[in-house]
């Protein structure tokens, strides 16, 4: 939930220094980004205004053999092809942030309200995404990387215990 025009969602990798992808508000839209130290990258922007201080779930789907794909209330906005990064590894050693670019400047923050982050190791089709966008998970999912319900505490519920913090 926002009434802000541009912030971070999510965010893995420091752009420019490294392979990194994020989440974002861009203008008024969703926008799911990928980048490489060599400067290249793709920009995914939806269409769906979402600084309308509604609740809304979001989603992206990165499939670096494929597409970026973006998703708003369980309704496709678009997809991007990132076949640029098919077999580089995605892996980098910056903590992942939600809410803010970077852990270390805190640049960009979320201005609005979030609520149940996941990520998943999986892509996931848009059926998937839908049958559980409104239902909390155990933690246990198959694929589940992550998963931050942040109803009062910043913990992951999954194995991988990678805890949040609050700033």
């Amino acid at each position: 939930q926002t009434n802000s025009t541009s912030s971070r969602l999510y965010s893995k990798g420091s752009f420019g220094y490294s392979v990194g992808y994020m989440l974002r508000t861009n203008g008024n839209v969703l926008l799911a980004e990928m980048a490489s130290p060599a400067g290249t990258g793709v920009q995914c922007a939806g269409t769906t205004p979402l600084n309308d201080g509604k609740w809304h779930h979001v989603a992206a789907v990165f499939d670096r053999d494929a597409n970026v794909t973006t998703y708003v209330d369980g309704k496709l906005e678009k997809a991007c092809s990132i076949s640029s990064f098919s077999g580089r590894s995605l892996n980098n050693s910056n903590n992942p942030t939600l809410g803010i670019y970077d852990a270390d400047l805190a640049s960009e923050p979320f201005k609005g309200k979030l609520d149940d982050a996941r990520v998943w190791s999986t892509a996931r089709s848009q059926a998937e995404l839908v049958a559980s966008m409104c239902d909390p998970l155990t933690g246990s999912e198959s694929g589940l990387a992550g998963y931050w319900p942040l109803e009062t505490d910043t913990k992951d519920k999954t194995s991988n215990a990678s805890d949040g913090t609050l700033g």
